[in-house]
């Protein structure tokens, strides 16, 4: 029946609720759970029922006051927590239950939990053997005092086999804090096994059930401590009567301090012996002072002796020489006994050893002890080789652990509660320059500048954020470090709060953020230098449009003007102009390509044997129509000891001297002069020829600024210059980047207002001349290809009207095909009908590269051995090879030279 409202529950604590199935009259205590099930209150019955003083301390120490397990091995936590959310969920669960008082004493009680209607629900404790609990509590500490008085462990256990009770002699004698903890740890204070050999749990409990039994059971035992210290006992197990059923009452006499005693009772004698030979340290007996008597059969076991006799011959042999102190061992040995039989006891480390020389550290007891009325020495000794086997893996593990935060790429360190510096790792001593770790250690605040990016101080800053990862757990944040001479060295740093080996600390981590800031200052620099490439390349275009503008309208115009012209003379004109502006228009295009072809990292250098003075004349005589349309004067000055032929990259080379003269002749007023000069030199160490190239002009001249950026593409000394000179603003910075590939150097002198001066070197080696098919068929008189024919290839009809009417005056046949499937199937059709393929590369349907390759595959050797010559607008060498790959013979380059053309017709068609 659920009990109705709070009031209800006050009422019950306040006048202390009385029930009973039997009888009302007895004491109850009431508790109060609320709707989590959480202990929330109760009244003064529960205080003087539990020995509790305060309300509060019995409310906050409830749920540590119940036993680990109740007779029936159930988790006591559990079981009491399941009874009360059945309560709260309407039930009035009954049971007997097990608490446990303040002072440690176990009490039976009846318990009956009933639900309230406000969600809570009310538990009703009753004592089942006492009618007076005052009464029982004033007998049981008169219990207490005369069994924690008997010189022996005293042990209850419950009907159920539950070890319930021991005095406080148990805490003592095995060195524990409390009574209660000898009862949670009993398992572990007995050795796996028996020096007889058996299972120490079953035998125990074998003896346990006897005693139930028979009513007695009395036998030997091996106890142990915590830390392995055997405790050889005699346990005395008695059947009584308690509380209506049966229970033991066991006593534990501790017979180490009797073992030499026990020798003098022969009935003891084999009993003892067997437990010292199944030991698992060694046991041996002295005299005096000299003699050793006896000894267990570990000695003979871990030694690899005989028999014991061996062992007490040869005890010294089982030593080296000297120990680890530098005493020697049989020296040092009769010392620690003589110690030994004066004051009782020693205890010290020993290196001992077998007869083949293996060593065996260990540890040694003395105890002195009476036997037959004469004064021994009883000798405990444990191998320690275990011990120091795990005492190495540890510190093996330390060692990896140490050498993993050594190698991190992170600076480690570590900082105790009083914020002092305990320990860091070597990338420390790597990133601060430091000669060792304790220089960071008691250096650190001389690493850190004197105040932080944010204005506060080091030492103060230091202090907050290592208080803040003690108090949150963690910390990030940036700081700035330094190392002792200076240098700035910001990092990235984050601040853990961890417990290290008992006690608090702070493991911190830093990340060098140097690289990372230049990276990201770099990547700044990289995008202002692309937004001022961009507003560069901007003008550039503002630029390419005037510039390409300007002989497009050239052209246009020239073209309306020699349709209109009545004469020849007229349309003569026109088209030298159409020629002129044409030829202008290609150079600009040819410069673009050029550079992006440079800027896309495709530019190679192709040298061979030229004549470098006839690259000279060929240049000035390509410009000199413009020095004369200017009135300007020409000095050419080449050195006499120039040779004849040098190898290098002829076209780069004209290119350069083309771009510099041109610069010269643009800048230079009417009238002025312009120095060319070249002659030879060698270099420092006197081996290698250079070429150093000279133009000088008495033109505008440029200052400093304008210097700076004459070689940068895409730029102008400034934009009057292009309004008044024109020009893309690429020749010059094509032009170093040749000269730079060549392994050369271009410089550049120059005074406003009164001219410049640009000297370019170039290392070559001097050449041998090889006559080719080209130098013969250049001095031969150009002969008519009548009788010859020839397969064009062009998708575009206006491209083959050009090549058709080029060749015209040659008197070749030319059969014409609009793609790559056509030429095929043509060529298929009648393979020996054509003596020469002259192909474009980009056609519909199929490509010059492609329709090559299907030719060089038919079945004819006159397939295999046609000359295949590209015709393409693709200039650039790799399109050349790319030709040359397909099966292609040459290469003749949009817009089509005639002199190139003929020269290579000839060359093909005459073998």
């Amino acid at each position: 029946m659920r009990i109705s409202g709070i009031n209800d529950r006050t009422r019950l604590l306040l006048e202390g609720f009385q029930v009973s199935e039997e009888n009302n009259s007895e004491t109850v205590s009431t508790l109060i759970f609320d709707s989590l099930g959480s202990l929330m209150d109760c009244d003064r019955n529960c205080l003087e029922f539990f020995c509790f003083s305060s309300k509060d301390e019995f409310l906050e120490r409830f749920s540590v006051q119940l036993p680990k397990y109740q007779p029936d091995g159930e988790p006591s936590g559990e079981t009491f927590n399941s009874y009360v959310k059945k309560a709260l969920k309407g039930d009035s669960p009954s049971f007997n239950w097990v608490f446990s008082r303040s002072n440690g004493k176990l009490i039976q009680a009846s318990v009956r939990l009933a639900p309230l209607a406000d969600q809570h629900a009310v538990c009703f404790v009753k004592a089942l053997y006492a009618d007076d609990i005052k009464a029982e509590t004033a007998v049981e500490h008169l219990v207490d005092v005369i069994l924690d008085g008997i010189p022996a462990v005293c042990t209850f256990w419950d009907e159920g086999r539950n070890l319930i009770y021991c005095n406080q002699v148990a805490a003592e004698l095995f060195g524990l804090n409390s009574p209660q903890e000898y009862l949670d740890r009993f398992g572990e204070l007995s050795p796996p096994t028996q020096p007889c050999g058996s299972v120490s749990i079953k035998k125990a409990l074998m003896h346990v059930e006897e005693a139930f039994e028979t009513g007695s059971s009395q036998f030997d035992w091996m106890h142990q401590k915590p830390d392995g210290t055997p405790i050889p006992a005699v346990v005395t197990l008695l059947r009584v009567r308690w509380k209506g059923a049966y229970g033991l009452v066991g006593f534990t006499q501790d017979m180490r301090s009797k073992a030499a005693e026990q020798l003098l009772h022969e009935e003891y004698h084999g009993r003892l012996q067997l437990i010292i030979d199944n030991m698992p340290i060694i046991s041996n007996v002295w005299a005096n002072e000299t003699e050793m008597i006896d000894c267990n059969k570990a000695a003979v076991e871990i030694f690899s002796l005989k028999d014991k006799q061996e062992f007490i011959d040869r005890f010294y042999d089982l030593s080296p020489k000297f120990q680890p102190c530098g005493t020697p061992s049989h020296e040092l040995s009769k010392r620690y006994v003589q110690l030994a039989f004066k004051v009782g006891k020693a205890k010290f480390e020993w290196i001992h050893q077998k007869l083949d020389g293996e060593k065996i550290p260990c540890e040694v007891s003395m105890i002195r002890a009476e036997w037959k009325g004469k004064t021994i020495l009883v000798c405990f000794v444990r191998d320690l080789r275990d011990f120091y086997n795990y005492k190495k893996i540890e510190l093996n593990a330390q060692q990896r652990l140490q050498a993993m935060l050594d190698s991190s790429p992170l600076i480690c360190s570590i900082f105790d509660e009083n914020l002092n510096v305990l320990d860091v790792n070597q990338e420390v001593v790597k990133i601060f320059e430091l000669s060792d770790k304790r220089q960071y250690i008691d250096r650190f605040l001389d690493l850190s500048p004197e105040y932080q990016p944010d204005g506060v101080l080091t030492c103060e800053k230091v202090i907050i954020e290592l208080k803040k990862a003690l108090e949150t757990g963690e910390s990030y944040l940036e700081w700035m470090h330094q190392t002792l001479d200076g240098r700035s060295i910001p990092c990235e740093v984050s601040l853990k709060h961890v417990v290290l080996e008992g006690r608090n600390v702070v493991i911190a981590h830093g990340r060098d953020l140097r690289k990372e800031k230049e990276t990201l200052e770099m990547l700044e620099s990289a995008i202002e230098k692309a937004k001022a490439a961009s507003i560069a390349k901007g003008k550039f275009l503002s630029n390419m449009s005037h510039e390409i503008r300007t002989p497009m309208n050239a052209i246009i115009g020239m073209v309306t003007i020699g349709k209109a012209a009545t004469g020849i003379t007229g349309k003569d004109y026109a088209l030298e102009r159409i020629d002129e502006a044409s030829k202008h228009l290609l150079r600009i295009i040819n410069d673009v390509l050029e550079m992006s072809k440079i800027e896309a990292g495709k530019f190679e250098l192709y040298c061979q044997p030229f004549d470098f003075i006839k690259v000279i004349n060929s240049v000035v005589t390509m410009l000199n129509l413009r020095i004369k349309e200017k009135s300007q004067n020409l000095v050419v000055d080449l050195s006499e000891n120039i040779p004849k032929l040098i190898v290098g990259d002829e076209l780069r080379l004209t290119q350069v001297i083309t771009n510099i003269l041109s610069n010269a002749i643009k800048f230079t007023p009417e009238g002025g002069l312009i120095t060319l000069s070249a002659k030879r030199q060698l270099n420092n160490d006197g081996y290698e020829n250079i070429m150093r190239i000279e133009v000088s002009d008495t033109g505008i001249g440029m200052s400093k600024e304008q210097q700076s950026r004459i070689f940068s593409a895409f730029e102008q000394a400034e934009a009057g210059i292009t309004r008044k000179f024109g020009g893309t603003g690429l020749g010059l910075a094509i032009s170093k980047r040749i000269v730079e590939a060549m392994g050369g150097q271009i410089l550049i002198e120059s005074e406003l207002g009164k001219g410049s001066r640009f000297t370019f070197t170039m290392p070559f080696s001097i050449g041998v001349k090889v006559m080719d098919r080209a130098d013969i068929v250049e001095n031969e008189e150009l002969e008519s290809f009548d009788g010859y024919r020839i397969l064009l290839v062009e998708d575009m009809a206006i491209n083959r009207e050009v090549a058709i009417t080029l060749l015209e005056p040659t008197d070749v046949n030319i059969e014409c095909a609009a793609d790559g499937v056509q030429a095929v199937r043509m060529f298929q059709n009648a393979p020996e009908r054509y003596d020469l393929i002259l192909m474009d590369v980009q056609m519909p349907e199929m490509d010059g590269l492609t329709a090559t390759r299907h030719i060089r595959e038919f079945h004819s050797e006159w397939a295999k051995n046609i000359p295949i010559i590209a015709m393409t607008a693709n200039v650039f060498q790799e399109d050349i090879e790319q030709c040359l790959e397909a099966g292609m013979n040459d290469h003749l380059g949009k817009p089509l030279d005639l002199d190139q053309m003929i020269e290579k017709l000839g060359r093909y068609l005459r073998k």
